[in-house]
């Protein structure tokens, strides 16, 4: 694997994210059009904050990365691993910052 395809990865998520927001309030939770529209007028603070909450992940995903890169393990288990640890991280990260609001 190259070196890029760890930072794609955490940048494309966190560009995408809002967008997926907009798509599960309007299909799963049946909110109108407007609200999804207020939230991609928040879009550039959705990034900013996006960025600041994956910091930890994404030092916990590189260090993965590391080691799967370096191991011999298929290309293809090494991304799953790393999806995983994703995941789990922004699962954690959601946890935290809801049990402090």
């Amino acid at each position: 694997m190259r070196n890029s395809y760890a930072i794609w990865h955490w940048v494309l998520t966190i560009l995408i994210s809002p967008f997926t927001i907009c798509i599960f309030q309007n299909i799963v939770m049946r909110k109108s059009i407007d609200a999804s529209f207020l939230l991609l007028g928040l879009y550039p603070y959705l990034i900013l904050f996006g960025f600041a909450f994956s910091i930890p992940t994404l030092l916990i995903y590189l260090c993965c990365f590391y080691f799967l890169a370096r191991s011999k393990m298929p290309v293809l288990l090494s991304k799953l691993i790393l999806i995983a640890v994703a995941v789990v991280g922004i699962i954690i990260t959601i946890s935290v910052a809801l049990e402090q609001m």
